[in-house]
C-alpha cells in the first residue's frame, strides 16, 4: 500500500488494484517523469502501463508531458511508429495524423523489432481480447514496406492495434489514394485525423 498525506495527522491510503499497471517497475518509471522528467520510458514497452496508471490516477501533467514528447519528429523507422501508435492509444488524433503526414511512406528495416518479443511484453498493458493466432506471431514487418500500409505490418502489432484505429487507418488511406501509384499524405493524415476526431467524442476503447 502507498500513502499520500492529507493532512498533517491523517495519511489516506491509496489501494493498489491492477497488477498489470500498479507495479513497483511502472511506478518506478511514473515518478521519474514527476520528479526528473525522465522521458526515457517513451521508448519501451512499459510507457503503455505507465500511461494506464497516470490515466488511473489522474496525473494528467505526465499524459501532458508523454504528448509533449511524442510530438517531437524523429525519423527512425521504429519511433515513427512507436509515437503513432502512442498518440493513438492516447486519443490525440491531431499528433498521429502528424506521424502520416511526414512519414506515410517511410519503410521498414530489419532492425524495427522482434515481433514475438513486443506482443509478448505489451499484451499485458492491453485490455482482454479475442485469443490470437500464437502460429502466426513470428510473422513480422515487411521489408520495405510502408510502415503505415497496415499490410506490412507485423501480426502482434495488428493485435495489439483498436480495430477503430485501424479502420480509421484504412480508411483514410483509401480516400487519400487519388491514383494508383500516388498516395496524397494530406489528404490521408486529414481523414484518419477526422475519423479519430469522430471516435475520440465517443467510447471507443483504445487500450
Amino acid at each position: 500500500m502507498l500513502s499520500l498525506p492529507n493532512s498533517a495527522a491523517q495519511r489516506d491510503p491509496i489501494f493498489l488494484t491492477d497488477g498489470k499497471i500498479e507495479t513497483s517497475s511502472v511506478l518506478k518509471r511514473l515518478l521519474n517523469i514527476v520528479y526528473k522528467m525522465d522521458m526515457s520510458v517513451i521508448e519501451y514497452i512499459r510507457v503503455y502501463g505507465v500511461i494506464g496508471l497516470a490515466e488511473k490516477w489522474d496525473f494528467e501533467h505526465v499524459l501532458e508531458l508523454i504528448r509533449r514528447e511524442i510530438s517531437i519528429f524523429d525519423r527512425q523507422t521504429g519511433k515513427c511508429f512507436n509515437h503513432f501508435q502512442l498518440s493513438s492509444r492516447l486519443q490525440e488524433p491531431r499528433i498521429a495524423a502528424s506521424w502520416l503526414k511526414r512519414y506515410l511512406c517511410t519503410v521498414w528495416n530489419h532492425e524495427d523489432g522482434s515481433p514475438r518479443e513486443d506482443f509478448q511484453s505489451r499484451i499485458k498493458y492491453r485490455d482482454p481480447f479475442d485469443e490470437p493466432a500464437t502460429g502466426l506471431l513470428d510473422e513480422g514487418t515487411v521489408k520495405g514496406g510502408r510502415c503505415f500500409d497496415v499490410g506490412t505490418w507485423a501480426y502482434g502489432s495488428v493485435i495489439l492495434t483498436s480495430p477503430t484505429v485501424l479502420w480509421a487507418l484504412l480508411r483514410a488511406v483509401h480516400v487519400g489514394t487519388t491514383t494508383p501509384a500516388a498516395i496524397d499524405s494530406e489528404k490521408v493524415a486529414e481523414e484518419f485525423e477526422r475519423l479519430l476526431t469522430l471516435a475520440c467524442k465517443s467510447s471507443w476503447g483504445l487500450a
